[in-house]
């Protein structure tokens, strides 16, 4: 009803309310163009040939359309920032719905990131609303490689050493303070698992 006393027609007040989700998915890219300068910068393992290299995203990542969906709005821009950096913009996104207020609960996705030929690497994320830093984030990325983990280690992470985690056969590399990476044997080939924070 307007100033006027006259109820707007049904079509009116539907046409509000999509223009009204349009404005969240605005400020969600929005925030996650503010947000991006604080995200730790990480290599990809392994990383995908030149030709099928990172699409740039557009609009919002899946992921987090699906989280405007059922009103989690506070880990919406956030999981646009994170899942369009720690991938390759063509994996599949499968939301694990909260069973609480979406707004205020712990969100889990996993991304399933084709590679190449009946290759795919999982991403696990998690994120929570109301942290210190907004809508605090972590993620695991877990990827095979037909390499040794020595020659995988210096493909994908040039630079970098790893060492041994106990007596477990598990090695580890730093990559920064809210970033590592741990390698194990598996086979001929090696399973490279990198993990973060967002800070």
């Amino acid at each position: 009803m307007n100033k006027f006393g006259i109820e707007a027609p049904s079509r009116v007040r539907v046409f509000v309310k999509k223009v009204a989700f349009v404005s969240a998915v605005a400020t969600a890219i929005l925030g996650c163009a503010v947000q991006a300068q604080s995200l730790p910068v990480h290599a990809a393992a392994p990383a995908a040939s030149a030709a099928s290299g990172p699409v740039v995203a557009a609009q919002p990542h899946p992921l987090a359309k699906q989280l405007m969906q059922i009103g989690a709005m506070g880990c919406a821009a956030r999981a646009h920032q994170l899942a369009t950096s720690i991938s390759n913009g063509r994996e599949t996104s499968i939301l694990q719905m909260p069973s609480g207020d979406a707004d205020k609960s712990l969100l889990m996705a996993t991304l399933i990131e084709p590679l190449g030929a009946q290759q795919n690497a999982l991403i696990v994320m998690a994120m929570a609303p109301n942290q210190a830093v907004g809508c605090g984030a972590g993620y695991q990325k877990i990827t095979y490689s037909e390499k040794s983990c020595v020659q995988a280690l210096a493909e994908n992470y040039p630079g970098h050493s790893a060492t041994p985690v106990a007596q477990t056969g598990v090695w580890m590399t730093v990559l920064g303070r809210a970033n590592r990476v741990l390698l194990m044997n598996a086979g001929t080939g090696c399973i490279l698992l990198s993990e973060g924070v967002v800070e």
